[in-house]
């Protein structure tokens, strides 16, 4: 389908695939937590984990946004959240 749009409508789903369908969204507890561990920098997993646990971040929240720092990072597409 998507395909077929782009026929008709190449800018709008060009657009459509940069800021939807290969994005992902950070919430407030994810950019809280990359301000205090950085992309990119070496860290702990279990002070990460105590450090979003501390400020309500639940367990599957915590393993997605691990998900999302590897995208961010590089090292996987945004497809793997989809």
């Amino acid at each position: 389908m998507l395909d077929v749009a782009r026929e008709h409508f190449p800018i709008a789903v060009t657009a459509f695939c940069d800021y939807v369908l290969n994005s992902i969204t950070l919430s407030a507890l994810d950019i809280k937590t990359i301000v205090s561990f950085p992309i990119g920098t070496s860290y702990l997993s279990e002070s990460m984990m105590n450090y979003t646990n501390s400020i309500g971040m639940s367990r599957g929240e915590f393993q997605e946004h691990l998900l999302k720092r590897e995208i961010l990072a590089g090292q996987l597409t945004t497809g793997a959240l989809r």
